[in-house]
């Protein structure tokens, strides 16, 4: 079985340019599969830009609701 992924909206990892892998954790194995959306920040960013990054993630229709592991 597969899990569901929880997963930032596709507009909103373009938006702000988030990267995103898929890993098999064990080779050869699909149900193993784990999707990950990370971020990098560089040292210019600043804590309004941040904090505009928290407020879409934490309105993100695709993430509202859901739990977080």
């Amino acid at each position: 079985m597969i899990p569901a992924r929880v997963l930032p909206s596709a507009q909103l990892v373009a938006k702000w340019s988030l990267s995103s892998q898929d890993v098999v954790m064990v080779p050869g194995d699909e149900s193993t599969r784990r999707s990950y959306v990370h971020v990098f920040l560089m040292p210019s960013v600043d804590r309004a830009k941040l904090d505009a990054l928290l407020a879409d993630l934490a309105e993100d229709p695709a993430l509202v609701g859901r739990r977080l592991h």
